[in-house]
């Protein structure tokens, strides 16, 4: 007699918050624009997707500060489960996302793991839409976390998404920032957030 066990991955439902992509660009512009970047050009690829400080999908009266002080915000005991659209990467594309979450479990006390059907929040991690973009902090309900691929599926670029579904902002846009850096404002180019 031959036993035949089926295991069924753990699916997450559709993520509560995907992100209203409304841009200056077309998404199709955005798209070309990332999937022709190389870790040589003088911008960063997240600077190229056309949100919020170019990365930052926004929500509905965000209050942006460097860090979220919203207890509700934060991931409970620093532990974000994950989803990875595995259809929209390649094996060597999944071993660059489970890279970023290799930095953060030796460099930190945050723990990314898969998740699982009781998960009310996680993160969905996906390549189909364009630009590299993620919402700041737990939403609740799921969220998007987007690597454009081609394009965003670099070390830097998923390690720097994640922080932001971690709840961080950019560090210029800190309330002590000055303390700390000098704002060139001649050299900001019009238009951009």
């Amino acid at each position: 007699m031959i036993t035949l066990v089926l295991t069924r991955r753990n699916v997450p439902p559709k993520p509560r918050h995907e992100g209203n992509i409304e841009s200056s660009s077309s998404r199709a512009e955005v798209a070309e624009k990332v999937a022709s970047w190389s870790p040589v050009d003088k911008s960063n690829a997240w600077e190229l997707s056309g949100q919020f400080e170019g990365d930052i999908m926004l929500y509905e009266n965000a209050d942006i500060k460097n860090a979220l002080q919203d207890d509700n915000a934060r991931w409970p005991k620093a532990v974000v489960p994950y989803f990875i659209e595995k259809a929209d990467f390649s094996e060597e594309d999944l071993d660059v996302i489970n890279k970023a979450f290799e930095e953060y479990h030796t460099k930190t006390c945050v723990k990314f793991r898969p998740y699982k059907e009781d998960d009310e929040d996680f993160i969905t991690i996906q390549g189909k839409q364009s630009g590299c973009w993620s919402f700041v902090g737990r939403r609740g309900g799921g969220q998007v976390v987007n690597l454009q691929n081609p394009g965003c599926v670099h070390l830097g670029i998923a390690v720097h998404e994640l922080l932001h579904a971690l709840g961080f902002y950019h560090q210029q846009s800190a309330y002590e920032r000055d303390d700390f850096v000098k704002i060139n404002w001649n050299n900001i180019k019009l238009g951009n957030n």
